[in-house]
């Protein structure tokens, strides 16, 4: 019985140790899990960051969309306008560069009938009917002039704006 006896003491010293053992190792395993659990709530804190940021950002970059599409539609249609002002300009230049081309011809006539009646004496019938073809063709460019003009009379070249009411 004494065998027997030590045989269980023995037993029950290296159940002893083994449950010492145990208990050490479900200590370290609870504080394992502990640490596990608190890095577990901050790894979800975290993830719960993310995804605000992310949707922040999503927020963000559809404004930012938004915005570009505003910037562009705005541009696009700035341009039309622009566009059409742009050609609205290309007709006035072109309407007066025939009008410029119109009183350089003019000018060139009236240019040529003045030294033609320079030669003329002055007072002969022929210089009198010049004279007044020279005044009508005057009358006649005064009044293609965009604001008009109106020749002065008894004067060769000088022409005062006229009074148009």
């Amino acid at each position: 019985l004494d065998a027997k006896n030590n045989a269980l003491e023995s037993q029950a010293a290296g159940l002893d140790s083994t449950l010492k053992t145990l208990r050490t190792d479900t200590d370290a395993t609870s504080t394992r899990l502990d640490a596990l659990r608190r890095d577990e709530t901050e790894l979800k804190q975290k993830r719960q960051e993310l995804v605000e940021q992310e949707r922040t950002e999503r927020r963000r970059f559809e404004e930012l969309r938004q915005l570009n599409m505003d910037v562009e539609n705005a541009g696009k249609a700035l341009k039309v306008e622009l566009d059409a002002e742009l050609e609205a300009r290309r007709r006035e230049t072109a309407v007066v560069e025939r009008q410029l081309l119109e009183m350089c011809v003019a000018r060139d006539d009236l240019d040529r009938r003045y030294a033609v009646l320079a030669t003329m004496p002055e007072d002969s019938p022929e210089a009198l009917k010049l004279w007044h073809e020279i005044q009508k063709l005057k009358e006649e460019t005064a009044e293609k002039l965009p604001g008009g003009i109106k020749p002065r009379a008894n004067a060769r070249t000088t022409v005062v704006p006229r009074n148009r009411g």
